[in-house]
């Protein structure tokens, strides 16, 4: 990507009404409350943060960067129908936002975005993760009271309170290291090469850096059999 051509604007600018195209990254600091950001289309999407050289180096208790100051926070914003194949949400803090009828990639197929009381539907594209990115001063990033009613391609890791967020069973069925039914979990996901890796993933033995003991297994990543078989098992 050639970034001499990325548009850049700040937060301020997004309250105003600002909705760039292209390659955008959003610079600075502050909060953005109640925008409409809606139906936005963007081909490359950056949020930054002002947080300084020095935060950078800093121990976490030392940093001085805030939400809604330095680390940019949205407020009870609507990114509904929002279009991007490479989403950095960055540090950034997103509480009771809408995502919904999205089609997102992340950019890097993870996120240390904190996501607080959000709405999720549509394509997202990437995992959402509780480690702390190491520039962010919280002691862990926040994903709580989210509903991803409708949501394909989410992923949650890094320590994600497995009851703080709310899933669809018609397209959602978490699976827990401590079911009473592990054992036979266990036995249905041999069968199948995927289903055996994020079994052995949720036991923390790989391949895919959960970090956690439990998943959300999605039902389009699997075939109709093994899906019933592993609904009955967990309903049993």
């Amino acid at each position: 990507m050639d970034r001499d051509e990325t548009t850049r604007v700040t937060y301020a600018a997004l309250q105003a009404g600002a909705r760039p195209g292209g390659d955008v990254t959003v610079e600075g600091g502050g909060i953005v409350r109640g925008a409409d950001l809606s139906n936005w289309t963007v081909e490359w999407l950056a949020f930054d943060d002002a947080m300084s050289a020095l935060d950078d180096v800093l121990p976490r208790r030392l940093k001085r960067g805030r939400a809604g100051r330095e680390i940019p926070q949205f407020v009870d914003c609507d990114f509904s129908g929002l279009t991007c194949r490479a989403f950095d949400p960055g540090i950034g803090r997103f509480v009771r936002c809408r995502f919904e009828d999205v089609d997102v990639r992340l950019n890097v197929g993870t996120t240390s975005a904190h996501f607080e009381d959000c709405a999720f539907s549509g394509r997202w594209e990437g995992n959402l993760d509780a480690r702390r990115n190491a520039r962010d001063p919280a002691r862990r990033t926040v994903i709580r009271g989210n509903d991803f009613t409708g949501c394909q391609g989410v992923g949650l890791q890094g320590g994600v309170d497995r009851t703080a967020n709310t899933f669809d069973p018609s397209l959602h069925l978490p699976l827990w290291r401590g079911d009473p039914k592990w054992a036979r979990i266990r036995e249905v996901a041999a069968e199948d090469t995927y289903l055996h890796n994020v079994v052995t993933s949720i036991e923390g033995q790989g391949p895919f850096d959960l970090a956690q003991d439990w998943a959300v297994l999605h039902r389009d990543l699997v075939d109709d059999d093994l899906w019933a078989r592993l609904q009955q098992v967990t309903a049993a």
